[in-house]
């Protein structure tokens, strides 16, 4: 499966109530919460983008902290960029800073996580033996 950046940057991009239930139904997902007056945030985002091309187990979500603050607020979103990494929804890591390599090793960990059902099976059934 192709990995794209969902992004919920603009008003019209979805409705808050939209944007979280996307997030909420990620089974793995790191939510880049940007803002467009953030300078490390703008030095983020093409390897954000790029990381979304080499770890497609993980779902890539982008959230502008301004136009979905709700969404932030609920995420306890302080400081830009903050990377956090969910599973359903629920906070399981986070990176505070434009920190690429921080960001890139809890990539791996999830992308590893994140491996598609079938291979998951195969452990599970060698383990029940």
């Amino acid at each position: 499966t192709m990995s794209s950046i969902k992004e919920f940057l603009k008003p019209d991009d979805a409705k808050p109530e939209e944007a979280l239930k996307h997030i909420k139904n990620s089974k793995i997902a790191v939510i880049d919460f940007t803002a467009t007056w953030c300078g490390p945030c703008k030095l983020m985002k093409p390897k954000f983008k790029a990381f979304s091309e080499k770890y497609k187990n993980v779902q890539f979500i982008m959230v502008d902290v301004d136009e979905f603050s709700s969404i932030a607020a609920e995420y306890n979103v302080n400081a830009m960029p903050t990377f956090k990494f969910t599973k359903n929804g629920e906070v399981v890591d986070e990176i505070v800073g434009a920190n690429a390599t921080g960001l890139e090793e809890k990539l791996k960990k999830f992308e590893e996580e994140a491996k598609p059902a079938e291979e998951e099976e195969a452990k599970e059934e060698k383990a029940e033996n």
